[in-house]
């Protein structure tokens, strides 16, 4: 999918325009654009540059807990990776990175993204390219993923997948709590583009 037919359902909008009017409260200009480097060990170091994937718009707080969500992509064409990084005290979107990056890429930025935000809780899509991303964050030892331990129907014992899978049933219940989020202002959104 690319940027605009992912908040359309059916021929309508998946933000209405209350959702979208009480929102905008919220929004702001970002604190800054650029990038992570890597400086070994899980320590990362921003750099900033006008035209980075990567904005921000609140800086890590040492005592919060950081929920990252992974839309991974392919790379290629219009189909651009999105990850949003959720501050769970206060349900702010603070920030994402938005790019063409490839999954082997996006793995790495995201990890890179984890360690700046307190080694944030990474929930990364499974599905498709999903898979790739995830094995890159497993190799790189990232110590916080997503992951189920369904049983298996056949014999019973616990497995363990990492990521979420995403249908279109699961995409409705996610796309309704989101918006019940946003609409109480659980989920406040600072970046402007998203609800645009």
């Amino acid at each position: 999918t690319d940027d605009e037919s992912c908040f359309y359902s059916g021929e309508s909008l998946v933000f209405s325009a209350s959702i979208t009017q009480a929102q905008s409260k919220f929004n702001r200009p970002p604190l800054r654009k650029g990038f992570l480097l890597s400086e070994g060990a899980g320590a990362v170091k921003f750099i900033s540059d006008p035209s980075g994937f990567l904005t921000i718009w609140e800086d890590p707080e040492p005592l919060c807990s950081y929920t990252i969500g992974v839309d991974p992509s392919q790379g290629v064409g219009r189909d651009r990776a999105a990850v949003y990084v959720l501050n769970q005290s206060n349900g702010r979107l603070v920030a994402r990175i938005h790019s063409q990056l490839s999954p082997d890429d996006l793995a790495g930025e995201v990890a890179k993204l984890g360690y700046h935000y307190n080694k944030a809780w990474i929930c990364c899509e499974r599905n498709n390219h999903g898979h790739l991303v995830l094995f890159v964050l497993r190799q790189k030892n990232y110590p916080h993923l997503y992951r189920t331990r369904p049983l298996d129907a056949a014999t019973g014992e616990e497995s363990e997948e990492y990521g979420f899978n995403t249908t279109n049933q699961s995409k409705l219940v996610l796309t309704e709590k989101f918006k019940n989020a946003c609409r109480s202002g659980a989920v406040q959104i600072l970046d402007p583009d998203l609800i645009t």
